[in-house]
């Protein structure tokens, strides 16, 4: 994947950054925090038994830059400083907006 900027993902998914982090770019994908590679953007799917957010500073703390959340979540307090955040209405519709 060619590297995306914190920009360009607000744009294509009408997001809002609320945490600018340490980076502005990012040139990977992850949905898993367990697979999460350094550099890699988060994204935290809700699933039938447990969601994506609560997995944000594992995922974090296992490298990723940058997240997209779901508008209304409570994220962690101590979630790291270096991670940027992007506030966004549904993460799986954002990751479908990305993609295309």
């Amino acid at each position: 994947m060619n590297p995306v900027t914190l920009t360009e993902i607000c744009r294509w998914t009408s997001g809002q950054l609320i945490k600018a982090g340490m980076i502005d770019s990012v040139d990977k994908v992850a949905i898993d925090s367990r697979f999460v590679a350094r550099g890699s953007r988060f994204v935290p799917l809700k699933g039938e038994k447990q969601d994506g957010h609560d997995f944000l500073k594992q995922a974090a703390l296992n490298g990723a830059t940058a997240a997209l959340v779901k508008r209304g979540t409570s994220l962690p307090p101590d979630l790291p400083d270096s991670m940027a955040l992007i506030e966004v209405h549904d993460c799986l519709e954002a990751l479908q907006q990305i993609a295309r």
